[in-house]
């Protein structure tokens, strides 16, 4: 099966305009098994009911240095939609982080209905992080292969910019390696 929007899938070649062109129109998106996505520098937008699935790997080797605290440092973001899901997908990445950022799997704000399941996580990358205004969340049956990035995260109050708008509420979390 052939990558999404002509990326190539070989983890030198940086898929990150290809996956952002892909997920912008809202279909589903793909990720064989075998390939190998490079996508320094990307954050890929979630569509609302959109699915991230099959066994291939999202992988960043480089990390900004700093970045602005308004940022999220994620691979997926999903952010003020419903049902996105997203399943078997690999994360990785490979930068060790000295500089007190964080690169995480997903990261949902405003999110309900999303489901992380079945998903790898490798490297210096926290899994998922879920804040402000949330419902509805499953994470399950996740594997953590490195503590280099954290765990699960789930802020129930504000963020790092003074917003306390909203809680996390009906969040399950289970059957995952850590």
């Amino acid at each position: 099966t052939q990558p999404p929007y002509c990326a190539i899938g070989d983890g030198i070649t940086d898929d990150g305009p290809a996956l952002t062109a892909a997920v912008a129109t809202g279909k589903h998106i793909y990720l064989p098994d075998g390939y190998t996505f490079l996508m320094n520098g990307t954050m890929l937008a979630a569509q609302a009911g959109q699915r991230f699935f099959g066994g291939g790997t999202l992988l960043k080797t480089i990390i900004p240095q700093v970045i602005p605290i308004t940022a999220s440092a994620a691979f997926i973001d999903v952010v003020n939609v419903l049902g996105v899901q997203v399943d078997g997908v690999v994360f990785n990445c490979t930068q060790t982080l000295d500089t007190g950022n964080r690169e995480y799997g997903v990261t949902a704000l405003g999110a309900r209905d999303l489901v992380v399941q079945n998903c790898q996580f490798k490297g210096s990358v926290t899994p998922v992080f879920i804040f402000r205004n949330c419902t509805n969340s499953k994470i399950i049956n996740n594997t953590m292969r490195s503590g280099l990035g954290g765990a699960f995260g789930i802020d129930t109050g504000g963020d790092r910019i003074g917003n306390t708008a909203g809680p996390v509420t009906d969040t399950f979390i289970s059957g995952n390696y850590i």
